[in-house]
C-alpha cells in the first residue's frame, strides 16, 4: 500500500463521487479483506437481484433492498452521474 494512500481519495477522483459519498462507502465497508469477491460487497449491499423461480420460470426481479439503504441510494446517484451523456470519460462509464 503506497504511504500516502486513502481510499476515499481515490474513489473521489471518479465524476460525481465526492468526499461524503467516498466516506460513507469506506466506513461502511470496513475492512475490504473479509470480502472474499467484488461481487459479495454488491450483495452485502444489497445489489443483487431477488430470485423467485419456480419450476421453468424465473422472472426478473428487483434488487434485493439488504444492507445499508443510504450508501445503496448514493451509489446509484453516482451510477447516474457517471452514466449522463455530459459525464466527462471515466474508466467506469465505459
Amino acid at each position: 500500500m503506497p504511504p500516502n494512500y486513502a481510499p476515499g481519495k481515490i474513489l473521489e477522483t471518479v465524476p460525481g463521487v465526492g468526499l461524503v459519498k467516498s466516506m460513507t462507502y469506506v466506513l461502511t465497508i470496513g475492512d475490504p479483506a473479509r470480502f472474499a469477491r467484488s461481487r459479495d460487497v454488491a450483495v452485502y449491499l444489497g445489489l443483487t437481484p431477488a430470485r423467485r423461480q419456480s419450476g421453468t420460470s424465473d422472472p426478473q426481479l428487483g434488487i434485493t433492498k439488504a444492507g445499508d439503504g443510504y450508501l445503496r441510494s448514493l451509489l446509484v446517484e453516482c451510477a447516474h452521474r457517471i452514466l449522463q451523456d455530459r459525464s466527462p470519460a471515466s474508466a467506469l462509464g465505459t
